[in-house]
């Protein structure tokens, strides 16, 4: 439903050689991390996906900026603390760097805009959201001349169907919506630095998964990529903030951003804001 996997390397590489420009696949072959045999729990053991090849993403339906439509927008739903706003304007300025557009934020929806019936009381005792209810009968109504792709912010935990305990986020392909909680990625007990930089990640990982899908990008199912799907935060921390080689290339080859002026303000985004271990692994990209 939206967020991680493995498939078998040789599966892989066939489609990395094959429908990669040659030319790129030398340049980025060394710097391929594949995926691990998935434990039991994880999102690949649970979830057969075969993956996506350059090809198929190139004639898959997606989100694809023009001169008309091409900003990013973020729709904050409910209340939020500081802590989190703080969180909601990094990432805010995150996305644009990485997807090399512009983000802006819409105004505010109030989170009584949500039915009682498609809300619910979850596993862990506290109140869920319909994620179905967010994208058709919420974020289908927002419309701006310029917007590409629109991404609500959920401060409640939110869910797909009764069948499943809770998700970190849901997008569509074809519509070009998607939904991020932020319930289960703060540690309340906590306001220092470490906890905040950690809640900050996963948001990073979530929301760039998600809008990841509304361009077109299906989960890897075979490199370490930020669209591995997740089945639990401990699924999602062990997941790279980054895209593999092949993810980046769909992606270039939707946007057509220059790869040099992406990767140096990711680089200034994770020096400025102090997160050595993201920044460490971003600098991994110039050797592409």
């Amino acid at each position: 439903m939206s967020l991680c996997l493995c498939l078998n390397h040789h599966y892989f590489f066939h489609y990395f050689f094959d429908c990669c420009n040659s030319n790129y696949s030398s340049r980025v072959k060394n710097n391929v991390k594949l995926l691990s045999k998935p434990e039991p729990g994880e999102w690949l053991a649970e979830h057969k996906e075969k993956g996506q090849s350059l090809i198929q993403y190139e004639i898959d339906k997606k989100a694809s900026p023009n001169q008309n439509q091409n900003v990013i927008y973020l729709i904050p739903l409910g209340q939020f603390d500081s802590f989190q706003q703080a969180q909601i304007d990094l990432c805010q300025s995150y996305l644009s760097c990485f997807f090399q557009l512009t983000v802006q934020k819409s105004a505010p929806i109030e989170e009584s805009c949500i039915p009682p019936s498609f809300r619910r009381i979850g596993q862990e005792k506290f109140e869920q959201l319909d994620a179905i209810y967010i994208l058709d009968s919420v974020l289908t109504k927002i419309k701006h001349i310029d917007g590409i792709v629109y991404m609500a912010l959920s401060q409640k935990d939110i869910y797909p169907s009764e069948d499943w305990n809770y998700v970190f986020g849901l997008a569509t392909y074809d519509k070009h919506i998607g939904v991020t909680s932020l319930c289960r990625f703060n540690d309340f007990s906590s306001t220092s630095s470490a906890s905040f930089d950690l809640a900050l990640i996963r948001l990073l990982k979530t929301a760039l998964h998600e809008i990841g899908h509304m361009f077109g990008l299906h989960h890897c199912v075979a490199a370490q990529c930020v669209m591995n799907g997740s089945n639990s935060l401990s699924e999602l921390d062990k997941s790279s903030i980054r895209l593999c080689a092949l993810c980046r290339e769909k992606l270039v080859s939707n946007i057509k951003y220059q790869h040099e002026k992406r990767l140096a303000d990711l680089i200034q985004f994770f020096k400025a804001n102090n997160l050595q271990d993201s920044y460490q692994l971003l600098a991994l990209e110039k050797k592409d």
